[in-house]
């Protein structure tokens, strides 16, 4: 994606489900309004990247759901090296709704969230769980 808006609201964003998933941005707007997770990948073995390089990317969780492990942002659920990439743009991960008091911020099974220029914030959330990972942030 280079240009434009990508909105979305659903249960799921899923960069890669059976299958190794990219999504490159290099510009414009994407949105997505969740009730219950967005993760890179879905299928076991299967490594998936989202390579913000420009633009913006705003995930809003929406929905009641609790501690349930389904139920959240994870970078490296089922992928052996997923990357989660800021080089540029602006990535925003919000817990909005109130009553969802635990949500959590996984990065897991050597998945990677690198910041090397541009921002990210993730904001309202009870738990940033990390297991066996390194972050990456850069000078910008």
């Amino acid at each position: 994606m280079h240009d434009g808006s990508l909105d979305h609201t659903g249960d799921y964003f899923i960069v890669g489900g059976n299958n190794a998933g990219v999504f490159n941005q290099s510009g414009g707007s994407v949105t997505t309004n969740l009730n219950r997770r967005f993760f890179l990948s879905d299928g076991a073995g299967q490594t998936s990247s989202y390579n913000l390089n420009g633009g913006d990317l705003t995930v809003n969780f929406e929905g009641t759901y609790g501690n349930n492990d389904l139920h959240n942002f994870r970078i490296g659920r089922n992928g052996p090296d997923d990357l989660m990439l800021v080089n540029g743009g602006t990535l925003n991960v919000n817990n909005v709704n109130p009553a969802s008091t635990d949500r959590r911020f996984y990065i897991h099974r050597n998945g990677t969230f690198q910041v090397t220029s541009g921002s990210a914030t993730i904001d309202n959330f009870r738990f940033l769980l990390q297991k066996h990972i390194d972050l990456c942030f850069g000078s910008g």
